[in-house]
């Protein structure tokens, strides 16, 4: 059985939301396409329920961490959504893995729709995804 490959990109424009002190290595988030966004086709924003909108993936050689994808090399490789897990912090950049398995999930999560349910449990300050099926609402 093959392993599916690891993917991570650079979340950056913290300090534009909620800041970097927020966050911590564990903390699940939804990586959104944002098609419309009026200065990069290939955005992809990066949220924290409940807060929302937390900064971007890194879209230039000047942001993204070496061992990351930028968002333009990710966006075709995701559906409209996905979720991710931050690894590590500092200053106003934040490397988060790509979690394959839930891939589309996060479109349910941010708008709240169901073909699924996700639950955040915080444990030692850091939140865990436990998605519970629920065969439609």
């Amino acid at each position: 059985m093959e392993k599916e490959e690891t993917m991570h990109v650079t979340l950056t424009g913290m300090s534009h939301y909620c800041g970097a002190p927020l966050l911590k290595p564990g903390l699940a988030v939804a990586l959104v396409k944002e098609p419309d966004h009026p200065l990069d086709a290939e955005a992809i924003r990066v949220e924290l329920p409940p807060i929302g909108k937390i900064g971007y993936v890194a879209n230039s050689t000047h942001t993204v961490a070496r061992g990351c994808l930028s968002a333009g090399r990710l966006y075709d490789r995701i559906g409209r959504s996905c979720l991710g897990t931050i690894r590590f912090v500092w200053k106003d950049a934040a490397i988060v893995e790509l979690r394959p398995d839930l891939d589309g999930m996060a479109g349910a999560w941010s708008a709240g729709e169901a073909w699924g349910e996700i639950k955040f449990k915080l444990k030692h300050g850091h939140a865990d995804v436990e998605v519970l099926e629920s065969g439609g609402r």
